[in-house]
């Protein structure tokens, strides 16, 4: 996952690419956020909340979906 200064990013897995925005709403860090990969399947935007933890020297991202169905929950460890 690459983010810039502006809150966008794009994050690359092995089969699908994903971009999306952080965003502040009411003082919690949000993301909204659309697959774009495969071209045939493009996805509706997911929105939900993203946390930052750190822990010993890790760093990790946790975004976890507002619709509870959804299985994009998804996990980034800060790579130096």
């Amino acid at each position: 996952m690459n983010v810039s200064a502006d809150g966008r990013y794009k994050a690359s897995a092995i089969s699908t690419t994903t971009l999306g925005k952080f965003y502040l709403e009411a003082g919690k860090l949000r993301y909204r956020s659309r697959r774009t990969t495969p071209a045939a399947m493009p996805s509706a935007e997911v929105f939900g909340a993203a946390s930052v933890s750190e822990n010993k020297d890790k760093t990790i991202l946790t975004l976890m979906p507002d619709e509870p169905n959804y299985l994009g929950r998804a996990e980034y460890e800060k790579v130096k």
